[in-house]
């Protein structure tokens, strides 16, 4: 983060600006073109996460993307150890568990629901930021909101490339919203 960012950060915690938006990618799978487009169209946002999966096999180049977002985490198809596969962040009153999700399959499951809430639940985590199974959701379910921006180049279940934001107020409200390329 840039000595700005921290700034900006500050305000936002401090209550000082009304709201933060945040920019979530996800299962780039090396259309690093469509992200930066993304990006280049998205530069008012306070944060910018990645969830996961570039896709790059040059340790460089990876790095070299990760550095374009505030928060990151490692995806099944990227380097191993360039990021952690998961985080938690807290922004106004908000616990948040930034993951790809890779890590909570099981052998019949792209991902199993039941393992990720629990995971969030056992660490007071009320909202949950995944990718990897390429299908934008927007679900709450016992007090936990499940959100996956989807895929910007492979996108499931009929849907169109997509990506999300998050606006998170100062009261602790806040609204998801996802936008198909």
């Amino acid at each position: 983060m840039h000595l700005l960012d921290h700034y900006e950060l500050y305000l936002i915690v401090k209550g000082l600006k009304n709201s933060m938006k945040i920019l979530i990618i996800s299962d780039v799978h090396k259309n690093i073109k469509q992200m930066d487009i993304i990006l280049s169209k998205n530069k008012d946002y306070d944060l910018k996460i990645f969830l996961g999966d570039f896709e790059l096999f040059s340790r460089e180049k990876h790095k070299e993307q990760l550095n374009k977002f505030d928060f990151s985490v490692t995806g099944n198809c990227d380097i191993p150890n360039l990021s952690k596969t998961y985080e938690f962040i807290t922004l106004n009153n908000n616990k948040i568990l930034i993951t790809h999700g890779h890590m909570f399959s099981s052998f019949l499951k792209k991902i199993d629901f039941k393992k990720l809430n629990d995971f969030a639940r056992k660490n007071s985590a009320n909202i949950i930021l995944h990718g990897h199974d390429h299908i934008a959701t927007n679900i709450t379910q016992n007090k936990i909101t499940r959100f996956n921006p989807g895929s910007i180049s492979f996108p499931r279940n009929g849907n169109k490339p997509s990506y999300g934001t998050l606006t998170i107020n100062n009261d602790g409200s806040f609204n998801f919203k996802h936008h198909y390329i």
